[in-house]
């Protein structure tokens, strides 16, 4: 017959003084290493803004191609539109990353680098857009997202003076088109009126 025989405090005690190197061996290695993997690991940073998007403004209205258009598309592309490599190139060189006299490739390295660092996302169901830059360099973190912010605002202004100007232009076009027509109609009119007169003014005298 098997005794069992159930350990006490004191038979612990002996235990770990018997194994107490192993066990400070074991616990100075974890330390030690959990301090090295730290001091290795680079930090990073950071910066966020939010922006609230003129829908509006953002639907090309009265023009053809607005057909279909809602809220939620506009979002979305704007979003796309703030981690595009348009805005990626015109923050690069608003901070003077990219320089004329650069190579093609240089120059598309520094505007992966910049999309890879910049995220945007809506906040919700809202109209606000968050822009977020991460970094391990904080100064860079906080010109990245603040640089996208203005560049993002000033296209947005670029894109709605075009669009205005494009959607003047349809317009205009369209009018001329109308009186085009009415005068087209107004000619039938008259030529199918002096016709009908010719036919009918012999009779009268008859």
């Amino acid at each position: 017959m098997v005794q069992k025989y159930e350990l006490s405090l004191y038979d612990y005690w002996r235990i770990i003084k018997r194994r107490k190197f192993i066990i400070l061996f074991t616990f100075s290695v974890v330390i030690i290493s959990t301090w090295i993997f730290t001091n290795m690991q680079v930090p990073v940073y950071q910066a966020s803004t939010t922006l609230r998007i003129d829908t509006s403004t953002a639907m090309r209205s009265m023009m053809p191609q607005a057909l279909g258009w809602d809220m939620f598309s506009a979002l979305n592309t704007e979003v796309k539109m703030i981690k595009s490599a348009v805005v990626a190139e015109r923050t690069a060189r608003k901070l003077g990353l990219v320089q004329d006299n650069m190579s093609l490739l240089a120059k598309q390295s520094v505007i992966q680098s910049i999309q890879g660092k910049i995220t945007a996302d809506r906040v919700g169901d809202s109209d606000f857009i968050s822009i977020s830059a991460t970094s391990s360099d904080p100064k860079e973190t906080a010109q990245l997202c603040n640089a996208t912010a203005e560049v993002y605002i000033e296209k947005g202004t670029e894109d709605k003076s075009q669009n205005i100007t494009k959607l003047r232009e349809y317009i205009e076009l369209q009018l001329k088109d109308a009186e085009q027509k009415l005068k087209q109609s107004e000619d039938n009119l008259r030529y199918f009126s002096e016709k009908r007169y010719k036919i009918i003014a012999p009779n009268l005298f008859n």
